[in-house]
């Protein structure tokens, strides 16, 4: 077994697109990499999709699932928490998780945080 050769631009914008946003590049976006010749291209591409809220969309959904988060009980029954205001208004929710992993908040911090609510 041998591994596959470098992949080409095209596959590369797509894997990392939809690896970081979970969705697929736009067609814009693709062209515009296509024709960057310049060396830091490809820096470009990361650091565009790194700063996209999508990117703290779909990397945020994880933390919540570390933090255990959810709107109701989860059991049979699935009736809301009454907490659960509390932590949309500000504690942590997720809008606030989102713009953690997107913002200039690191996921440590936001761990830590909510680490020290408990």
């Amino acid at each position: 077994m041998k591994p596959n050769p470098p992949a080409d631009k095209y596959t590369l914008i797509r894997r990392a697109t939809f690896d970081l946003t979970g969705l697929p590049p736009t067609e814009s976006e693709v062209q515009r990499y296509l024709v960057d010749d310049s060396p830091d291209a490809w820096t470009k591409v990361v650091d565009r999709l790194l700063a996209s809220p999508h990117y703290g969309e779909r990397w945020g959904r994880h933390w919540m699932d570390v933090a255990h988060y959810a709107d109701t009980a989860g059991d049979n029954a699935d009736y809301p928490v009454p907490e659960l205001a509390t932590l949309r208004c500000g504690e942590i929710g997720p809008a606030i998780v989102t713009s953690s992993v997107s913002g200039p908040v690191s996921y440590v911090t936001t761990s830590g945080r909510e680490l020290a609510k408990r």
